[in-house]
């Protein structure tokens, strides 16, 4: 359920000034490194001034890469995952072909068979690499830098988008796949919320108790106690076997397990080691001596505890912001007159708190360095989101007026599709089924985003792919909007869809989903809310030892937080850290850092 409610709200983006950052260092253009293999003939439009962002190869060129199409992948007509209305719309109106050199039944033995052509000498031109991956190919020197490919064909369109995802991603939006300060991959993109993890708390049993939505560590703890007093079968404080609810009261204390953080003096450390995070697992212990967590709750898996949410036995549950589907549509179904909304980042006695997100993107579609017409990808790319989103009157505006970029696509009134109801009674299983939807747009209608089928509404599977965060971000933001104006017309893009769907399954769904997003769109503005300092590919250390690192931490926070082992245990567990790997994988990860 989650992938049906997060796919189509992709997002990225702010100025091409911003964009400079990546630029290049290599003293050769994109243009001149290409030249001698770039020669097919070219008709463009050009959109910005004498700038053509635009080109159809009069001699088709060819592009190989790969993809994952599952047993419930479903095409039109008799399509394939090489030859469908999306690559045949490229093949004519581009002239660009794609050849796919496999393709794997899931992303596993994709990975196998993409290390297999590595290993061979024989990558396809377009591919798809794990963080780890890629950074084996980068230093096999058989991935080309991104840098000048940008600089040199980008939109101001996509600089725009680049530049603001830098920003939204607190300057990590390429690091997960730079090296030296050159970029190999173009990140996967997805809107950012995606990566942040809410607090639900269930508001209609604060009413019952007369008390407010909790803000500050004493005032939850408050809560959970008179919870406790007062619903002696349930638990305040909803916590699985992997302990990722201890977040709640660990950001009261600026504490960051899981996590890499920069300390004043630009050192990286380990924040599962830190003593921020001792002071909260001795409160995290407080509470499970009090009832205030399920005492079976190191045997639990999360399904478990979405089970007790949906009995209406817990009172806060930390999760995703898809919750809203599983495991809340269930109790709402369940619990009559239960409710959710969203609790804030607790904060300490200095009135602060301290947040984290997991890095972003961790995945990218890079470019061999055998492809012979890499530029292909950047047009490919500016095509795509020029006719996409044709209909943001806001963006075009705003990209008119501040980057003097037109759009090559007018404005095309959206229609609905034709046989939604049929898709729905032929196809109930269809994990996808807007694949199979068919529309009356005119054939001679231009652009790649306007066209009857799903693979020419969606690049899911050829260049790089993702959209702007904010225009992602903005579909989301005028549902929240539309929910705290009780005004539909306020709705734009996606958001049109997904809240007909949502009112549809649970009304539920919008308002706890609003309150999920009014919070955290204001609280990523703030100092309290940071990125993970690494976001690299594994270490060779991280490699060989992370397992059991991780483990050691799994097994020492539990037996503290349940009181087998003493406080006193995490120094120990410090020290094992440490000795068994620890110190020379934070080595590696400031190592790291030097090198961006």
């Amino acid at each position: 359920m989650k992938r049906k409610l997060i796919s189509v709200a992709s997002m990225l983006i702010a100025g091409s000034l911003l964009f400079s950052a990546c630029g290049s260092d290599s003293g050769t253009t994109a243009s001149e490194t290409q030249s001698s293999s770039s020669g097919t003939g070219a008709q463009a439009s050009g959109t910005s001034g004498e700038k053509s962002y635009f080109k159809k190869y009069d001699e088709p060129i060819t592009l190989t890469t790969h993809a994952v199409v599952g047993a419930d992948t479903m095409y039109q007509d008799g399509g394939t995952a090489e030859n469908n209305a999306w690559t045949q719309w490229q093949k004519e109106h581009l002239g660009i072909i794609w050849k796919l050199k496999w393709v794997a039944p899931d992303g596993a033995t994709d990975q196998q068979k993409l290390d297999l052509a590595f290993a061979s000498g024989d990558l396809p031109d377009v591919i798809s690499p794990t963080k780890e991956q890629l950074a084996k190919y980068v230093a096999e020197d058989q991935i080309l830098p991104l840098n000048n490919l940008i600089e040199d064909y980008a939109s101001p369109l996509i600089k725009w988008a680049i530049g603001e995802a830098k920003e939204r991603t607190k300057g990590s939006l390429f690091l997960p796949f730079t090296k030296a300060g050159q970029i190999y991959g173009f990140p996967v993109m997805k809107e950012l919320m995606d990566y942040y993890n809410t607090n639900f708390i269930r508001d209609d049993i604060l009413n019952q108790m007369g008390v407010a939505v909790p803000k500050t560590l004493a005032e939850y703890e408050n809560v959970l106690e008179k919870y406790h007093q007062q619903y002696p079968k349930g638990y305040g404080l909803g916590m699985d076997n992997t302990l990722s609810a201890q977040a709640i009261p660990m950001a009261a204390y600026k504490a960051y397990p899981k996590h890499w953080v920069k300390t004043g003096n630009g050192e990286i450390v380990y924040g599962s080691i830190q003593p921020e995070a001792r002071e909260a697992l001795v409160k995290l212990a407080e509470w499970y001596k009090k009832g205030y967590i399920d005492p079976e709750f190191a045997v639990k898996d999360n399904s478990k505890l979405q089970e007790d949410v949906v009995q209406g036995n817990i009172l806060t549950y930390y999760g995703h912001w898809a919750s809203i589907a599983a495991p809340f549509n269930g109790m709402w179904s369940k619990v009559a007159g239960s409710n959710v909304t969203c609790m804030p980042n607790l904060t300490g006695e200095d009135g602060k708190t301290g947040v984290m997100a997991n890095p972003w993107f961790d995945g990218s579609r890079a470019i061999t360095k055998a492809c012979k017409n890499p530029e292909a990808v950047m047009y490919l790319l500016n095509e795509n989101w020029d006719s996409f989103y044709r209909n943001y009157t806001d963006l075009r505006e705003k990209m008119k007026n501040e980057y003097g970029y037109e759009f090559k696509y007018p404005v095309t009134e959206e229609r609905k599709p034709l046989n939604v109801d049929q898709v729905a009674r032929d196809y109930p299983g269809a994990a996808q089924p807007r694949q199979l939807w068919k529309y009356d747009y005119p054939a001679d209608l231009e652009g790649c985003g306007f066209m009857n089928s799903f693979y020419t509404h969606y690049t899911v599977l050829f260049g790089f792919t993702g959209g702007p965060v904010s225009i992602a971000n903005g579909a989301l933001a005028s549902m929240a909007d539309a929910v705290n104006k009780n005004d539909t017309s306020v709705l734009i893009g996606e958001g049109k869809n997904m809240y007909a769907e949502w009112t549809n399954t649970n009304p539920k769904m919008l308002t706890t989903f609003a309150s999920t997003y009014n919070y955290w769109s204001e609280f990523e503005k703030t100092d309290e809310f940071s990125a993970d300092a690494f976001s690299g590919a594994a270490t060779p250390t991280m490699t060989e030892k992370k397992q059991y690192l991780d483990k050691l931490e799994l097994e020492t926070y539990t037996r503290i937080i349940m009181g087998s082992l003493p406080i006193t245990a995490f120094d120990e567990f410090v020290q094992n850290w440490k000795k068994n790997g620890g110190d020379q994988i934070t080595k590696e990860v400031n190592e790291w850092a030097k090198g961006l």
